[in-house]
C-alpha cells in the first residue's frame, strides 16, 4: 500500500512519482510505474490570530474602538473576511464599521 500525507496546506497541479519493484532473487528484474500525484486546494476556515480578549471601557465613554477585527482573524486563504456580531447585548452598543469592533455604552438602557 503506498499512501501519501502532504504538509499542511500544501497543494500542487501535480508532481511526477515513480514507484520501483525489484524481484531480488532474480538479478535485473525490476519494474517502475510513473503516475501524477495532483493535490487540490481547499478553502480553509478563518482562525483567530490575536484573541481581543477582555476589554474595560467606562460607563460615560464616549464611542471606543476595541479591536481591528483584521488583526483579530486571518484567512490562510487570502480570502476577503465580512464580519457580523450575534446577538450582541443592546446595551452596549456594539458595532462593526469598517472592520472596527466599537463599543457606546446605551446611557438610557442603563438606569
Amino acid at each position: 500500500m503506498l499512501s501519501v500525507q502532504p504538509e499542511l496546506n500544501f497543494n500542487t497541479e501535480g508532481l511526477e512519482v515513480t514507484v520501483h519493484a525489484e524481484d531480488r532473487e532474480a538479478e535485473g528484474l525490476s519494474v517502475e510505474d510513473v503516475f501524477t500525484m495532483i493535490v487540490t486546494p481547499v478553502n480553509d476556515a478563518p482562525t483567530v490570530e490575536a484573541a481581543i480578549g477582555e476589554f474595560t471601557v467606562d460607563e460615560d465613554a464616549d464611542r471606543t474602538d476595541i479591536a481591528n477585527l483584521d488583526d483579530v482573524f486571518t484567512d490562510l486563504d487570502g480570502d476577503a473576511l465580512f464580519y457580523s456580531l450575534i446577538d450582541p447585548p443592546a446595551e452596549l452598543g456594539l458595532e462593526i464599521a469598517d472592520g472596527v469592533l466599537s463599543v457606546l455604552i446605551q446611557e438610557y438602557l442603563m438606569e
